[in-house]
């Protein structure tokens, strides 16, 4: 399984986890760098340009000036290519994707014109800036080919796309989310990318909502952006703050609700751009009306499908033995729920409570059977009693109820609404031993630890569905989250805490 790039942001026995690279390190070794210059908040205040290859520089010295070239900021592929040789510059594509290394790589002249790098490998880019870690035995390491050109060395075989200094990385990249949509249209989910901050930041996001999801989201989340636009079309940011989408004729067919999805798809994914305080849409030159009668687009529209679910009640409720209580945060009191779950007449071991704070479900007798009620009510109905030592229910954006339960070896999940269940198809590489588990707020990831003590693990699964058959629920593509420099272990429980964050006990 590949493993989910997380970052440590709280240092405490409950520890938030967010989808982000590693804290800053301050390297105690490396070339000197152009002094700070002011920036806007996306875009980094040290800029650095390499220069080119040296005349009668030696093999070593072009390799070294190959590797430099690419730390430039802002990216400057025209540096790169004047190592390469003219066929390998015209063939070279530093967009195929980026590998990450810890340290200066170990720079080795060998036999026949040839040069060997080797250092370490913190982690891969996609071409689309997808996050992956490679096992811990994975080294970057190629032999590199230099021919004369002009009667200068030149490098024939360049790596596939760049190869970046974590340092640099953490200092000119971050997170950014390109925002898409449950299979039902209601609610917008984070699909997380590394780009590099700056002036063609606007335009990267752009091209990315064309591109489509990322591999791992690809067939679990629908786009409203017309698939036909140009995936290398530009979105200049005016000094006002206005991002100018340019889009082609197809998007002049879309309704008023799918005008609506694409106004919040554009303004949830730019609005990360702190430049960008509007948008403006034209199909070919014409303005496109997306939101009421204007075609400017204000950054903060779409709240409709705010993947926090900021619309929740935000009342807290608890287990005290075996029953049900209302919490107050402010007083720090605590009083029994009205109806039968907070009465002790029924053990209640798990229960959750419903988006609006209206309807309530448990776990009940020997954790076999769901009870669905209203809160208050004392006449619950019986949804599920098929279950194997349930540990947990979830209600997810959709109304569906999940409850997760089975043996160690055989842990098995279900959905509920309105009495009905079905099983969910959790794959062959599911984890064995699922001890806890919470499902994102937009319902497209599934989090468990499995495992116990120092076996456990923090795993994220991707859910899928079918709107015209809600009960019709899987979860494939498991990985692995990785907690980065904490080394976190012995994991008891987990929680969204945002769209894109986990907060865990471990």
């Amino acid at each position: 399984m590949s493993r989910l790039r997380t970052s440590l942001r709280t240092a405490a026995a409950v520890l938030t986890l967010v989808l982000l690279p590693s804290c800053m390190q301050v390297p105690d070794s490396g070339p000197v760098q152009p002094g700070p210059e002011l920036g806007s908040e996306d875009e980094p205040a040290l800029r650095y340009v390499p220069g080119g290859p040296r005349p009668g520089a030696d093999q070593v010295e072009i390799v070294n000036g190959y590797l430099d070239a690419m730390r430039a900021y802002p990216a400057n592929p025209g540096i790169v290519r004047q190592f390469l040789t003219e066929r390998a510059a015209a063939s070279w594509n530093p967009g195929a994707g980026t590998q990450i290394y810890p340290d200066r790589p170990d720079v080795e002249e060998l036999a026949g014109n040839a040069v060997r790098i080797e250092t370490g490998l913190v982690a891969s880019l996609t071409d689309r800036g997808a996050w992956s870690t490679p096992p811990s035995s994975k080294r970057l390491a190629r032999v590199l080919r230099l021919s004369r050109q002009g009667g200068e060395w030149r490098i024939a075989n360049p790596a596939s796309g760049l190869l970046l200094p974590e340092y640099d990385f953490e200092r000119y990249y971050r997170a950014y989310s390109l925002y898409f949509f449950d299979p039902a249209l209601r609610v917008l989910v984070p699909d997380q990318v590394y780009l590099p901050q700056g002036d063609q930041t606007a335009t990267l996001l752009f091209r990315g909502l064309v591109r489509g999801p990322t591999e791992w989201l690809r067939g679990a989340v629908e786009s409203v952006v017309p698939p036909t636009e140009r995936a290398d079309a530009s979105v200049p940011v005016t000094d006002d703050g206005v991002a100018q989408v340019k889009l082609r004729s197809p998007a002049r067919g879309l309704g008023a609700v799918e005008r609506e999805q694409l106004a919040a798809q554009l303004s949830w994914t730019l609005r990360q751009v702190a430049d960008v305080e509007s948008i403006r849409v034209t199909v070919n030159g014409a303005p496109l009306v997306l939101e009421g009668e204007s075609n400017l687009v204000d950054v903060e529209t779409g709240a409709d499908y705010d993947p926090a679910d900021s619309a929740a009640s935000q009342a807290m409720f608890a287990l005290r033995g075996n029953r049900v209580v209302t919490v107050d945060p402010f007083e720090g009191l605590s009083a029994r729920l009205p109806g039968r779950f907070g009465s002790g007449a029924v053990p209640v071991s798990a229960f959750a409570v419903e988006r609006s704070a209206q309807t309530i479900a448990a776990v009940t007798g020997d954790r076999s059977t769901v009870e669905v009620a209203q809160i208050g009510g004392d006449e619950p109905q019986v949804w599920f009693t098929e279950g194997t030592s349930l540990l947990g229910l979830q209600w997810d954006i959709h109304g569906l109820l999940w409850a997760v339960g089975g043996t160690t070896s055989a842990p098995a999940v279900h959905v509920m609404r309105d009495g009905r269940s079905a099983p969910v198809s959790i794959g062959p590489d599911a984890p064995d031993g699922i001890r806890a588990f919470s499902l994102s707020r937009d319902g497209v990831r599934l989090a468990v630890i499995a495992g116990r003590g120092a076996a456990s693990r923090l795993l994220v699964g991707r859910v899928r569905r079918r709107p015209d058959e809600p009960l019709n629920v899987s979860v494939d593509r498991w990985r692995e989250v990785d907690t980065g420099p904490a080394g976190l272990s012995r994991f008891v429980d987990v929680a969204w805490g945002g769209p894109t964050e986990l907060t865990v006990v471990a």
